[in-house]
C-alpha cells in the first residue's frame, strides 16, 4: 500500500535534533506499514500540525483517516497535500474515491481525470471516472470514459461491465449486450454481469437465455436481490404468475418501501383475477410514490448532487 512512498518518507524522517516532526512522521509511516491506521493518527496529526503545508503528513494522515471511515477529515488533509504536490497520482486517486463516496461527483470526476492522466496504466481510477461522470449526469463523458477504459484494458471484466452499463444507459442495447457477454466470458462468476446480461436478453425476447443467466447468478448467490427481481419480471412477462408472486412477495418482505415491487405485484394479482389484492398493491405503490415526491423524489435528490462542490466548511 503506497509502499514506495512510505519507504521514502521513512528515509527522510531522520531522528536528529529537537524537532518532533521527523519522529512523528517516521512513527506514522511505520504504523501504516504495519496496518495500524488508528494508531498512526496521533503522530501524523502532530506532524501535520507542525507543518500544515507539507505533503507527507497530510497525505499519510488522509490515508489513515480514510481507512478509519473519517472521510471528510481525510478529504481536508488530502486537499492540503494536493496543494503541495498537485500531480501525485496516489493522492489524486484516493481523493477522487472519497469525493465519490461523500456525494461530490463533479469534484470526483475532475480529480480522477487528473489521476488517470498521471497513471494511465491504473485501472481502478479509470473505472471510477466513468461512474463519477455518470453521477454528474454527463452521460456522454461517462460513455466515452468507459469505452476508453474497456479498450485500454481488454482483459478486464470490470471494464467491459462498466462499458455495458453506459451503453445500456445510452439505449445502445446491442453494444450493451456484447459488453456484458464479454464480461461474463472473462469472469464466469461475475454475478452482476450475468444479471445485466439477462436484463438485455429479456429486452430482446431471448427469454430462455435470460433465465439461464439468472439461474447461474442465483446458484452463485441465492439472495442476490437484483437477480431475484429480474427473474420476477421475466416470470411475470411469461405469465408464470405463481413464481413471479413468490419472488416479489419475498422481496417485499425484506423491504416494503420499493414502489416498483408493489406495482409489479398489482399486475400479477390482476392477471390472476384477484382484483382486491391488486387494488391494495396499487394503493401501496401510490402511497410510496407520493412519499418520494413529497421528499423531493429519489431522482431529485440524486440530481441535486450532480454539481455539489466540497468546501472546507463541510
Amino acid at each position: 500500500m503506497h509502499r514506495a512512498c512510505l519507504l521514502l518518507f521513512a528515509l527522510c524522517a531522520t531522528a536528529g535534533g529537537q524537532d518532533p516532526f521527523p519522529q512523528d512522521l517516521n512513527a506514522g509511516v511505520k504504523l501504516i506499514q504495519d496496518g495500524r491506521f488508528r494508531d498512526a493518527l496521533e503522530p501524523l496529526a502532530r506532524a501535520a500540525a507542525v507543518r500544515p503545508d507539507a505533503f507527507e503528513p497530510n497525505y499519510l494522515l488522509g490515508l489513515a483517516l480514510s481507512q478509519e471511515g473519517r472521510r471528510l477529515e481525510a478529504i481536508r488533509h488530502l486537499r492540503a497535500g494536493q496543494l503541495a504536490r498537485p500531480e501525485h497520482a496516489g493522492l489524486l486517486a484516493l481523493l477522487g474515491v472519497l469525493y465519490l463516496q461523500e456525494g461530490y461527483p463533479l469534484d470526483a470526476a475532475e480529480t480522477l481525470e487528473a489521476a488517470r492522466r498521471q497513471a494511465p496504466l491504473a485501472e481502478k481510477p479509470a473505472l471510477l471516472l466513468a461512474d463519477a461522470w455518470h453521477q454528474c449526469f454527463q452521460f456522454d463523458k461517462a460513455l466515452a470514459s468507459a469505452g476508453d477504459t474497456a479498450a485500454r484494458f481488454p482483459r478486464s471484466a470490470d471494464a467491459k461491465f462498466r462499458a455495458g452499463y453506459e451503453f445500456e444507459t445510452a439505449g445502445r442495447f446491442d453494444e450493451a449486450q456484447s459488453a456484458f457477454a464479454n464480461a461474463v466470458e472473462l469472469r464466469p462468476d461475475f454475478v452482476e454481469a450475468r444479471v445485466a446480461l439477462a436484463r438485455i436478453e429479456r429486452r430482446f425476447g431471448r427469454y430462455e437465455s435470460a433465465r439461464r443467466h439468472l439461474q447461474i447468478a442465483l446458484e452463485a448467490n441465492p439472495k442476490h436481490r437484483q437477480a431475484r427481481l429480474e427473474l420476477a419480471k421475466l416470470s411475470a412477462g411469461l405469465k408464470e404468475n405463481a413464481r413471479a408472486r413468490e419472488l416479489l412477495e419475498g422481496l417485499v418482505a425484506e423491504n416494503d418501501a420499493e414502489p416498483e415491487l408493489h406495482l409489479l405485484l398489482a399486475r400479477v394479482f390482476q392477471d390472476e383475477g384477484n382484483a382486491a389484492a391488486s387494488a391494495r398493491q396499487r394503493e401501496r405503490f401510490l402511497q410510496l410514490s407520493r412519499t418520494e415526491q413529497g421528499a423531493g423524489g429519489m431522482s431529485g435528490n440524486v440530481s441535486s448532487r450532480k454539481t455539489r462542490r466540497f468546501n472546507e466548511r463541510n
